[in-house]
């Protein structure tokens, strides 16, 4: 079976041929267009026609089968598919959204343990030193905490999780277990879109990039969702997830980050 182009005339290639959706692809001018099952019988019937036929009825065969053949500019869009970044899980409905990923990774147990470290060797010169005299004793012990918080953020980066949900009109953005700066609560009513930015940080001898997912609000106010994101790739799934699931049409936003 063979498929005429209602535009150009050049028969379709079966290849660029779906007989399943009835859309066939021209790879001459590059048209989409639908077809039925009569456009097949009568683009048959025409490769049959014999030399003998006049050119007013071949005209009249080209002008009823374009009349049969509507034309599209493009087939339907179907639903955006999106490759989850990894460790990120993805649940939704048409109600709900919820995007969750663990924040683990192999350098917290370095952290817990020079932590450790360096408290013990920290208290055990306090101890050998201690003289009794509060100022003398009292700046050794504020190293400890130095100490401590390299303890606490190496047992957060083993423990905690990071929950984006939109749920009854509400996006919010948690993180637990452990306390960690940063959870929030918005009206999606408020939110107008999201984009990705990028922060540099530059040192003496090095450079650190991370990656923020920010919003815009409808009084045109930039909002700091999420930050010091090493992957671009996640900002861009959240954002191009939050944008579809919302019903909110992606828009070139000053400062953002593309890549």
């Amino acid at each position: 079976m063979q498929i005429s182009c209602p535009s150009c005339k050049n028969p379709v290639m079966f290849e660029d041929i779906n007989h399943k959706k009835r859309i066939a692809k021209c790879a001459s001018c590059h048209e989409v267009f639908r077809f039925s099952e009569d456009d097949l019988t009568t683009t048959n019937s025409s490769h049959k026609a014999n030399d003998s036929d006049t050119p007013d009825a071949q005209e009249k065969k080209e002008e009823s089968r374009t009349k049969a053949t509507p034309s599209f500019a493009a087939p339907p869009e179907e639903p955006a598919l999106f490759a989850l970044p990894a460790g990120v899980t993805l649940q939704r409905d048409e109600q709900q959204l919820r995007v969750h990923w663990r924040w683990y990774t192999p350098t917290a147990y370095l952290m817990v343990f020079v932590g450790i470290a360096w408290n013990v060797s920290l208290l055990s010169m306090i101890w050998k030193t201690f003289s009794g005299d509060f100022v003398d004793d009292f700046v050794p012990c504020f190293f400890l905490v130095f100490g401590f918080g390299l303890i606490y953020m190496g047992i957060v980066f083993l423990a905690n999780e990071t929950t984006i949900s939109i749920q009854h009109k509400t996006l919010s953005i948690r993180h637990a277990p452990l306390p960690w700066p940063g959870n929030r609560t918005f009206s999606v009513d408020d939110l107008e879109q999201f984009f990705c930015k990028q922060h540099i940080r530059r040192k003496r001898r090095e450079t650190s990039v991370t990656y923020e997912l920010c919003a815009i609000s409808r009084s045109g106010k930039q909002i700091e969702l999420l930050n010091n994101i090493e992957d671009p790739e996640k900002v861009w799934f959240l954002e191009r997830i939050l944008e579809e699931h919302l019903g909110i049409t992606d828009q070139k936003v000053f400062g953002e980050y593309k890549g």
